[in-house]
C-alpha cells in the first residue's frame, strides 16, 4: 500500500516539523492561504467573460501585486515578530520558572546572570567539542548538550568534553536525578516557547492583515487605477483627434459643431 505509506510519512514529517512550534505552522498556513486566495482571484478575473480585455490588462497585474503584498508582507512581519519572541526566550531574557531554576544551578558566583552563564557554558562545550561546528549560545542548546552529556556519563560512555558544572554529579543516583530534572525543565521550556510562538504569530498576523497590508494594497491599487485612467484618457483623446481632423473637400461646406 504505497499511497498510504507515503501519506503516513508526509503526516509524520509535518508533525515532526511543527509539533514543537505551532506558531510557525500558523504563519506558514496563513501564507499559503493568502497565496491561494490571491491565485483564485487572478483566475476568476482571467476567466470572467464580462470583463473587457483591456481592463484585464490592468486588473490582473493589480491582483498579482496584491497577492505578492499579502503573502510577502504577512510572512515577513510574522517571522520577524515571532523570531524576536523566540530570541527573548532563547537568550534567557524571559524564562518560565522551572527553566530559570534549572539553569540557575549552572550559574557560579562570578557570573552576573543567566545570560552570562549561557555564554560561558557554550564556550566550555565549544572548546571541548570534537567537531569544529559553531554552537549556538541559547537555552535550547544548553539543554540538548547537557542532557546528552549526562546520558553519556550514565551509560558509562567515554566523554571527550568535560564540563565542570555537570561533573559535580558523580553517582548514578545524582546523575539520574539531574538528568530527569533537566529533561523536565527542557519540556517546560519547549511548551513555553511554543505558547509564546503562537501568541506572537497571532499578534503579528493581526498587525499585518489589519494595519500594514491594507495600506500597501491601497497604494498598489491607486497606482494601477491611475494607470488605467490615464490609458482611458489617452484613448479618448485619440478619438477626439480623429473626429477633429479636416474633412474631405466635398464636405468642406458643412459646419460641424
Amino acid at each position: 500500500m504505497p499511497p498510504l505509506n507515503l501519506l503516513d510519512k508526509t503526516i509524520n514529517a509535518i508533525w515532526r516539523k511543527y509539533a514543537d512550534d505551532a506558531g510557525k505552522s500558523l504563519i506558514h498556513l496563513g501564507a499559503v492561504g493568502w497565496f491561494f486566495s490571491g491565485l483564485a482571484q487572478i483566475v476568476m478575473i482571467g476567466r470572467n467573460k464580462n470583463i473587457d480585455k483591456k481592463e484585464k490588462k490592468f486588473l490582473i497585474p493589480q491582483e498579482i501585486s496584491d497577492c505578492a503584498i499579502n503573502v510577502g508582507l504577512y510572512y515577513t512581519i510574522c517571522e520577524i515578530i515571532k523570531k524576536s519572541g523566540d530570541a527573548l526566550l532563547e537568550k534567557a531574557y524571559i524564562l518560565p520558572r522551572k527553566t530559570f531554576e534549572a539553569l540557575s544551578e549552572f550559574k557560579t558566583d562570578s557570573q552576573k546572570n543567566i545570560t552570562q552563564m549561557l555564554k560561558d557554558e557554550i564556550n566550555t562545550f565549544q572548546l571541548n567539542s570534537i567537531d569544529s561546528k559553531k554552537i549556538k549560545p541559547n537555552v535550547s542548546t544548553i539543554f540538548e548538550l547537557s542532557v546528552k552529556y549526562l546520558e553519556q556519563k550514565l551509560n558509562k560512555l567515554p566523554v571527550n568534553n568535560p564540563n565542570p558544572a555537570l561533573d559535580r554529579f558523580v553517582t548514578t543516583e545524582q546523575i539520574t536525578a539531574k538528568l530527569n530534572s533537566l529533561k523536565d525543565a527542557q519540556k517546560n521550556f519547549v511548551k513555553c516557547k511554543n505558547g509564546v510562538g503562537v501568541l506572537t504569530a497571532v499578534f503579528a498576523s493581526v498587525l499585518s492583515c489589519n494595519i500594514l497590508t491594507p495600506v500597501a494594497r491601497n497604494n498598489s491599487a491607486n497606482y494601477f487605477q491611475k494607470k488605467l485612467i490615464k490609458n482611458r484618457q489617452s484613448e479618448l483623446y485619440k478619438k477626439q483627434l480623429f473626429i477633429n481632423t479636416k474633412l474631405p473637400q466635398p464636405f468642406s461646406g458643412f459646419n460641424i459643431i
